[in-house]
């Protein structure tokens, strides 16, 4: 019998949750390599990937293809001019390295995580934290009302603040690929809002 204050929770689908913040969390942090791309379009991914609403390329480990995703990574992110940084705190503030980007590194130290390379607040880096925060609540068949809380305020601090910066990039990106990636993004988001915003638990 759990304790009284513990909570079940349904590990199988918070497993496939942490599946899409890491994957997500993948291809905000950097351009897809060779390897990535094959992978999307397995027999094993693809299916439900083209079906959350991803386009994969038709030649998608190509160079000619890795080389426009590169470029439009580029021209999305990193400038040099007219881009969009991911990091929260220049959209929450319009500063690079403000708060956001301190309370980040904190959670990294408190859950015992590396510390970033670069800004901590990288809004790539904080869906792959999700999903680690996700598979560990999915190692067991109950968690505590804190180890929920702690997750719902993860998400509402650190991860629900990107809907805008999905919008513009959406509008921005010049490949099909990208584009997606960005819709998937904003519509995941959504998704996760309803509950963790409005928890049942899960």
């Amino acid at each position: 019998m759990p304790a009284p204050a513990d909570i079940p929770v349904d590990p199988p689908t918070l497993r496939s949750r942490a599946a899409v913040y890491r994957l997500l969390g993948r291809l905000w942090q950097a351009e897809p390599d060779a390897r990535l791309m094959a992978d999307l379009a397995s027999p094993t991914m693809q299916p439900a990937f083209t079906a959350a609403g991803g386009v994969i390329p038709d030649q998608p480990a190509s160079d000619s293809t890795l080389e426009a995703l590169a470029v439009d990574y580029c021209r999305l992110f990193l400038g040099p001019s007219g881009h969009l940084p991911p990091y929260q705190s220049v959209w929450t503030s319009g500063h690079f390295q403000d708060d956001a980007t301190v309370a980040m590194q904190r959670e990294l130290q408190t859950r015992g995580l590396p510390e970033a390379t670069g800004m901590a607040d990288h809004f790539g880096r904080q869906l792959t934290v999700m999903a680690a925060t996700l598979e560990a609540l999915a190692s067991q068949p109950t968690a505590t009302a804190d180890q929920l809380n702690q997750t719902q305020q993860f998400f509402v601090q650190r991860i629900n603040w990107a809907h805008r910066l999905c919008e513009q990039a959406t509008a921005r990106a010049q490949t099909d690929f990208y584009r997606s990636i960005m819709m998937m993004t904003k519509a995941f988001l959504v998704e996760e809002e309803t509950d963790w915003c409005h928890p049942k638990h899960t």
